[in-house]
């Protein structure tokens, strides 16, 4: 085997500071290492499929509720190994992030470029804290890794290695794109060649493309569906990918910096065959801005930045390297973030008061994911003994455990805006609909409500869903979404090979059906109505609000109002209707998110009048339920 850049260049000395360079950047992923909510939607997913249960998130319900094949089928294979989900998850992203970090080095031109490439990634919020987190970023840093190292092969090697990108995350096609067109250009001269590498190469992918058209129904993820076919103006989705930039270059300026930085070496200085990856990288950073960018701060931009350090440990020069080395070090000292200092002091859990909210999450609601779960979900704070993940999400799935395995089981649907652990929890018994359709067919093509936030547009649940799944028996109310509903399941829940449903199947990829939803109608949500007296569970609210009806008018001297949340505070108001008239208003706030109820004193005028409907109408709706409304006759205690 031919030596590397380092031992041809640096010999052993340099050898030794870029194996420490890694060693340390290892050590920061370690200390950091966690896993978040979204990562167990997919780990839901795996269970059940090495359990029997199908390769879907609720049992008998088809859908791909997860972006990422590769990693949830390799997450599978070590489940069905270990049989455990934490420790298991982290050890593959260690794993992954490892090779990653290899194979960067042994592509570097220089033992300095590696040593910057190393130290760029080490200085970076953004791949530290997700290299792991449970999702497949790290994988697609290894992956990347692979294909800039076979990328100039003649034959389907470089082609295998797209093709697993691909599986890996579908957009990841954007930074290698262009590359790729240049292979082709040129090997122009041999077309049944190059035709037969690209066929043999994309094999596995076009394989799984046919599986999930087969399987599910549609060659993209649902998830795709529910984040990118909300009817969000594209206006609206630049905005947000611009806070998005603006928040790395604020709370990581290394990776902000570094994402530009790359791509610009490369395009003046570099060598000719790293411009188009170059190129690639850009266009991937301005894909991350045209589709509003992600919830979860910097994570997106992890795989452009870890393009543009490899470009940089590939820089002509070693006197330039180590100049920019220099700057980013700098930049670095600069920076609101240290690793291993802050890794293990954020405060975790969830939000207390007002004042707090800006320690995980800014004006524009995107997040500090690792902050939040670090008290649960974060390596670093686990202990002998004591199960991981910990948190309040996993109790409540156990309790919607506890709640069917005493109703002596079947199936128990509830509505939450949370799908990750507690799923995990509740267990496959459990049919979980979020109001984000995630993982849910049917919301996932209806059209986003007015309030939404990036990468969970808000849906309204229709009138009679939540009945059709717990009797099997179709209960919408909207006759046309009821007949779109009926060939939906078709597709998702009927008989793989049946005539009919290969037809359905492509008349939904065309277009077909989508004249039976009214989007005006869902776009607009009216305000959800029943009775107080059935109010018997949480109730996921929609930006209409909902108005709840009493039996007779009601001279109630205070309210109690009990709301849980996952991001919003319990914020709104509330009006008092007696028929048509309003009556008197009452303003909720409470920066409590754990549900605390909230007492409220109803006014003299109204309480002597009194009033026979409620109408809450929420300022915020994302992950909010109304849990409870009680009316108080006398002073109470």
């Amino acid at each position: 085997m031919a030596p590397s850049a380092q031992e041809e260049v640096g010999g052993a000395s340099g050898a030794l500071v870029v194996g420490l360079c890694a060693l340390v950047c290892l050590a920061a992923v370690v200390v950091t290492a966690w896993l978040s909510d979204d990562a167990f939607i997919s780990f839901r997913c795996a269970i059940n499929l090495v359990e029997g249960r199908g390769f879907t998130f609720n049992p008998g319900v088809r859908a791909q509720a997860f972006t990422n094949p590769l990693w949830t089928l390799l997450f599978a294979g070590a489940y069905a190994f270990t049989g455990e989900v934490y420790y298991t998850a982290i050890g593959l992203s260690l794993i992954t992030v490892a090779a990653a970090l290899f194979g960067l080095s042994r592509g570097a031109s220089s033992w300095q470029g590696a040593a910057l490439a190393l130290t760029l990634l080490t200085l970076s919020r953004a791949f530290v804290e997700h290299s792991t987190s449970g999702l497949e970023t790290g994988m697609s840093c290894a992956l990347l890794a692979l294909w800039a190292s076979r990328r100039e092969a003649d034959g389907p090697t470089p082609w295998l290695a797209v093709s697993l990108l691909l599986l890996n995350r579908m957009d990841l096609a954007l930074i290698v794109a262009p590359t790729m067109a240049m292979w082709l250009w040129t090997r122009r001269h041999t077309p049944r060649a190059a035709a037969a590498a690209v066929g043999l190469g994309l094999a596995p992918f076009a394989l799984w493309e046919l599986f999930a058209v087969v399987y599910y129904g549609f060659p993209f993820p649902n998830t795709a569906y529910a984040k990118l076919g909300g009817g969000v103006e594209a206006a609206q989705l630049w905005a947000s990918g611009l806070f998005y930039l603006l928040n790395t270059l604020r709370l990581d300026p290394v990776t902000g910096v570094g994402l530009l930085f790359g791509p610009i070496a490369a395009l003046t200085v570099g060598a000719r065959r790293d411009r188009w990856l170059a190129v690639g990288a850009l266009l991937y950073v301005v894909y991350v801005l045209r589709v509003g960018g992600d919830f979860m701060s910097g994570r997106l931009f992890v795989p452009p930045l870890f393009v543009a350090a490899s470009l940089l440990s590939r820089l002509p020069q070693p006197t330039l390297a180590t100049q920019s080395l220099i700057s980013v070090v700098v930049l670095g000292a600069l920076a609101p973030w240290r690793p291993f200092v802050e890794s293990g002091i954020r405060p975790g859990e969830a939000l207390k008061k007002e004042s707090d909210r800006a320690i995980f999450l800014d004006a524009n609601q995107i997040t500090d994911e690792r902050g939040y779960y670090f008290q649960s979900t974060a390596l670093i704070t686990a202990t002998r003994g004591e199960p991981m993940p910990r948190r309040a999400l996993v109790a409540k799935g156990e309790a919607l455990r506890r709640q069917v395995e005493r109703g002596g089981g079947g199936r128990h649907v509830a509505v939450r805006n949370a799908l990750g652990l507690q799923g995990w929890a509740a267990g496959p018994s459990v049919h979980l609909v979020d109001t984000f359709g995630l993982a849910d067919p049917l919301l996932a093509r209806l059209p986003a409500a007015r309030f939404w936030r990036v990468g969970h547009v808000e849906r309204v649940v229709p009138e009679g869903y939540i009945e059709t799944l717990r009797t099997g028996k179709n209960r919408l109310t909207d006759k046309d979404l009821a007949e779109y509903y009926e060939r939906l399941s078709l597709v998702v829940s009927g008989p793989l090979w049946s005539g009919a449903r290969l037809k359905e199947i492509l008349r939904f990829n065309v277009g077909g059906n989508d004249a039976l939803i009214h989007a005006e109608v869902y776009k607009r949500p009216p305000t959800q109505t029943l009775a107080l007296s059935a109010l018997s569970e949480p109730l996921a609210l929609t930006s209409g609000g909902v108005a709840l009806s009493l039996d007779a008018p009601s001279h109630a001297a205070a309210i109690v109002v009990e709301m849980s949340c996952e991001w919003t505070t319990q914020s709104g108001q509330l009006l008092l209707q007696l028929g048509d008239k309003v009556v008197g208003r009452l303003k909720l706030e409470s920066d409590d998110c754990e549900g605390a109820p909230q007492r409220l004193t109803v006014p003299a005028e109204a309480s002597d009048r009194g009033f026979d409907q409620l109408i809450l109408r929420p300022t915020a709706i994302s992950g909010l339920s109304l849990v409870r409304l009680e009316l108080i006759d006398g002073a109470g205690p």
